[in-house]
């Protein structure tokens, strides 16, 4: 799912709508479990650029899916 360098990256469900945020990507100490990836969900990213902004930022739209 994640690998070193996919920082940042948008994630999408099945339909093209974002979903989250990828923030970092590990493998458990002393496991040999597959990497761990921790996605932000997306409505929290956005209310937080919009806390960030001290109100300059009122709304924030992403595009429709391909296709809609």
């Amino acid at each position: 799912f994640a690998t070193h360098g996919d920082s940042g990256s948008v994630v999408w469900d099945k339909e093209g709508r974002v979903v989250g945020l990828l923030f970092t990507g590990q493998a458990p100490q002393g496991s040999a479990a597959s990497t761990l990836a921790y996605v932000t969900p997306i409505h929290d990213v956005l209310e937080d650029i919009m806390k960030f902004s001290q109100g300059a930022i009122k709304e924030i739209r992403l595009a429709p899916p391909p296709g809609n």
